[in-house]
This record gives structure tokens, C-alpha cells and sequence, in this order.
């Protein structure tokens, strides 16, 4: 299990971002090129050129060039396997995001990572933080802030001196991240 939650994160910590879940969502299985895509993500040019390389660094979707395509109306961006695992989860992480009522609070870099490790019993900052590797604290705190806001997430004070604070998920947010994660297991 610790293996497959590793993943899990790790998914999370991919997929995380203003325009991955948006971009994975509406590329064809069989392939897109940038224009439609564009049309259909809504994203500025530049951003999404920019994600869409970002996004084949990460292996999620292969870019063809005009050489290798030999007609300009063939897909520039197919979708890897990687890339097709990916948008399953997409396409589970927006139904759940459509349940709690918030799209962009699941697509905004981080939230889903931070989420999935409070829902994994990572509820102390320092603990968090040590989860997800790479966040910087600034970062987390808001994020967790943001989160608190909007009220995905709890924040209880443990002690004064020294402040200790512990994080949970809200009833609003606990069992559409809990089936997400399930969801999302599943799939792999």
C-alpha cells in the first residue's frame, strides 16, 4: 500500500497545476495539435506552449514534429501511456472537483498533493512539507491558508508555546478526497 500511495502522490504532484488537468482532459486519445487545443483549454498561447513542453518532459504526451507527422493535419501531441493514465485521473480528479462544487481549487498547483497527504495522517506542517519534498514553506502555508479559506481544510492549535498546529480535511472536503484517492488507485 505504501508503494501505491507514493504514486498516488506522485501523480498528484504532476498532474497539480493551472493547465495539466484542462490540457489532459481535452487532447483526443488519438492526438491534438496546439490550435485546437488552444481553442478548447481557453490557455494564452505562450502558456500553453509552455506546458504543453513541460508536460513532455514529464512523459505525458509526446510532441510530433512536422517531419515525423508528413501532413499538417495530423496530431502534434499524442498522448503517452503514462499520458493516458494520467487523463484517467484527470477526468476522476474533475468529476470529484465538480462534487465539492470547486473546479479551480483541485487544479491550482499543490492543493491535491497537500490534500492527499492530510487525508494520508501527514497533519502537522513540518510533517507535510516533509511529504511532498519539493513545496517550499511559503508555499504550504498558502496554500494550507488558502485551503483553510475556502474550507477544505481545518486548522487546529495544539500548544501556544510552541505553536504546534494541526491540519485535517473538513466534512466538506474528507469523502470526496478519500473516493478520489480510491478512485484514482484504482485506475493503477
Amino acid at each position: 500500500m505504501e508503494q501505491r500511495w507514493k504514486f498516488l502522490l506522485e501523480l498528484s504532484k504532476d498532474i497539480s497545476g493551472r493547465w495539466t488537468i484542462p490540457i489532459l482532459l481535452s487532447i483526443s486519445l488519438n492526438g491534438d495539435r496546439f490550435t485546437p487545443l488552444q481553442t478548447k483549454t481557453g490557455a494564452a498561447p505562450a502558456r500553453l506552449s509552455e506546458n504543453l513542453k513541460r508536460m513532455c518532459q514529464a512523459g505525458l504526451i509526446k510532441h510530433i514534429s512536422p517531419y515525423e507527422r508528413r501532413h499538417p493535419l495530423l496530431p502534434e501531441y499524442i498522448l503517452t501511456e503514462k499520458g493516458v493514465l494520467y487523463r484517467e485521473a484527470a477526468i476522476a480528479i474533475n468529476k470529484a472537483a465538480e462534487r465539492i462544487n470547486s473546479v479551480d481549487l483541485l487544479y491550482k498547483q499543490w492543493n491535491l498533493p497537500i490534500m492527499f497527504s492530510i487525508l494520508n495522517n501527514k497533519d502537522r506542517f513540518q510533517e507535510i512539507k516533509n511529504e511532498l519534498q519539493i513545496i517550499t514553506p511559503k508555499m504550504l502555508s498558502g496554500r494550507l491558508s488558502m485551503l483553510k479559506e475556502q474550507n477544505m481544510v481545518d486548522k487546529a492549535i495544539l500548544s501556544v508555546t510552541p505553536i504546534i498546529s494541526s491540519y485535517s480535511l473538513t466534512g466538506m472536503s474528507y469523502k470526496p478526497i478519500k473516493n478520489l484517492a480510491a478512485d484514482i488507485l484504482s485506475i493503477i
